[in-house]
């Protein structure tokens, strides 16, 4: 049986921070077989209404979004930075302060946490040397399975 959640992911903005925002390019790729309603998106909030099933399919879509450079790749508690399996994965233009920045989002699947962590690529992200943790312009610090805090400095 599929279901469709609503799968959230938030950019927590810091006090340095004063806009956060996601534009939905359109582009996506889900698990063949599940669910899909969309994504929406207030300030750094991103909500996906998809179905939840892992594929390897899903991952490569991603990876390939960079064409696996690990250093382009950081990801919230749980998992790798070269997930093996995802959920789903969206692209889309992330805003901070007015920077503009193309990445990358995607669901893990059942992390060593038990939860969906979430994968974000960009060319533009350098991420640190274990992957939990990057900047995109500013830094972006992994705030359990379903957020990232930015901070400037």
């Amino acid at each position: 049986m599929t279901t469709m959640h609503d799968n959230e992911f938030d950019f927590n903005a810091s006090t340095n921070v004063t806009s956060v925002s996601f534009k939905f390019s359109g582009e996506y790729i889900i698990t063949d077989g599940q669910p899909w309603g969309g994504v929406s998106a207030n300030s750094g909030k991103i909500t996906v209404k998809a179905g939840r099933k892992g594929s390897e399919k899903c991952a490569k879509w991603f990876k390939d979004y960079v064409a696996s450079e690990y250093q382009n790749m950081i990801h919230t508690v749980g998992g790798d930075n070269l997930p093996d399996e995802l959920n789903f994965a969206i692209k889309g233009v992330l805003t901070i302060d007015g920077a503009d920045y193309e990445i990358c989002l995607g669901q893990g699947h059942r992390s060593s946490t038990g939860q969906n962590n979430w994968h974000i690529a960009s060319k533009s992200i350098i991420a640190d040397q274990d992957a939990k943790n990057g900047t995109l312009g500013i830094r972006m610090l992994q705030n359990g399975t379903h957020a990232f805090d930015l901070s400037k400095g």
